[in-house]
């Protein structure tokens, strides 16, 4: 099946069954994951799934604060660093206005970089069904589309940027 999801997904949010302890970046990982492999426990009798859609938490906020690794850079020129008179000058230059927005920049950078995302809030619900010819829908819409040659990835292979 090709494996373009449906444009209700949104990038910043994570999606996962009720009271999951792992959500997915799109509602088709859930029904790969953690609907779609235990159909067959169900004998039928579920013919909806519930999938939370939850907003996510700003990486920054799990970040050091500023302060705090300029202050280690100072303990470290201090004690382990062995050159006397380099703590001192350590010491001015973390003082300085200009490294500390440098040092805030960084850990923005980082935690922009981050790929690992933590629920903040529920925000909607989903619901998956299944049609008339077995294929997966969400909200009523199909879940997967055929991709095109062309596509990021390749035919078959890419995924429509959200």
């Amino acid at each position: 099946m090709s494996r373009i999801v449906t444009t209700q997904c949104d990038d910043r949010r994570l999606y996962g069954v009720p009271g999951a302890e792992h959500m997915y970046r799109d509602a088709a990982e859930v029904w790969e994951t953690d609907i779609e492999p235990f159909l067959g426990f169900t004998d039928g009798a579920i013919s909806t799934w519930e999938v939370e859609v939850w907003s996510v938490q700003p990486s920054d906020q799990f970040m050091p604060p500023a302060d705090l690794v300029l202050e280690c850079i100072s303990e470290w020129a201090g004690d382990d660093c062995g050159l006397e008179g380099f703590a001192e000058s350590v010491g001015e230059a973390v003082a300085d206005p200009a490294v500390v927005y440098m040092v805030r920049r960084l850990l923005s950078a980082i935690a922009e970089r981050t790929h690992y995302w933590v629920a903040n809030e529920k925000v909607d619900d989903m619901f998956v069904t299944i049609d008339s010819d077995g294929r997966p829908l969400l909200n009523g819409e199909q879940m997967y589309v055929p991709t095109k040659p062309g596509l990021i990835g390749g035919p078959d292979t890419g995924r429509l940027g959200l």
